[in-house]
């Protein structure tokens, strides 16, 4: 378990931090490296952490082995890690084995769908109207101005970009149960 840690770990530093790494490297010692140049595969970090998630969880004690469908299924989910949280194996797995036309498919439809229109709300008439007054903040910030008023007033539009983002994650999760 802790070598697949390690490796789980390793492949992540390898993805984000080679060409990182190799800069430093030419700055301090003055020799050339040639770069990686490798492409981020997206959601990467979400993947390792949740597997290493699992992993230290077999590691401390009775977590179950589980199915190689059911637990591909469990890592490849989508929908939440293009937003998180890292998902627990033990909070969503079980959650595989439920009907989704079972009691009460209406009702988590519904309220899925509410959350869906509040985070489109938020994002296209609060947000994207809020912009143009906290953009120019945010260009004199970069040249020098006082950095708390600009972090003061992106504050609601990054709210409601973020709520806007996991809206539709918290939508499927309620429609799916």
């Amino acid at each position: 378990m802790q070598f697949a840690i390690v490796a789980n770990l390793a492949v992540l530093g390898l993805f984000k931090y080679v060409d990182f790494g190799a800069t430093v490297l030419e700055q301090v010692s003055g020799l050339h490296f040639a770069k990686a140049s490798l492409i981020l595969p997206i959601g990467i970090s979400f993947y390792t952490f949740e597997l290493i998630s699992y992993l230290a969880d077999r590691l401390r004690g009775p977590a179950p082995r589980y199915e190689l469908r059911v637990f591909g299924l469990f890592i490849v989910l989508f929908p939440h890690l293009i937003a998180g949280p890292i998902m627990r194996h033990n909070e969503i797995i079980p959650q595989f084995a439920y009907d989704p036309l079972r009691t009460g498919a209406a009702e988590r439809i519904g309220r899925g769908l509410v959350l869906f229109l509040i985070g489109f709300v938020e994002k296209f008439f609060v947000a994207d109207n809020l912009a143009p007054f906290v953009d120019p903040v945010f260009t004199q910030a970069i040249s020098g101005a006082p950095t708390l008023t600009s972090a003061r007033s992106d504050r609601w539009p990054l709210r409601c970009r973020s709520s806007s983002t996991s809206s539709p994650i918290r939508t499927w999760r309620w429609a799916s149960g």
